[in-house]
């Protein structure tokens, strides 16, 4: 469209291996931001993260929320009642 093949006419110093570094470095950086915050958990602080919610509870909503767990765990034939 412009008739500019890279940034070497446009931007001094740079151009061809130089372009290609410079991707390489912006995709390597936003790749780990991404994985590191969007995919992959860390399932220890998950779980702690977790446990610290159900603690701010009150004690009826920690009973209440026992006693939803237990019946999903009966329901599903993991402990018996």
């Amino acid at each position: 469209a412009f008739k500019i093949k890279d940034f070497g006419d446009s931007i001094p110093g740079h151009g061809g291996l130089t372009d290609r570094f410079d991707c390489q470095v912006v995709m390597g950086m936003f790749t780990y931001v991404y994985l590191s915050n969007f995919v992959v958990a860390d399932s220890a602080t998950a779980f702690t993260n977790l446990l610290e919610k159900v603690m701010q509870l009150s004690d009826t909503e920690q009973l209440q929320l026992f006693e939803l767990l237990g019946d999903g765990l009966k329901s599903r034939g993991v402990v018996q009642g």
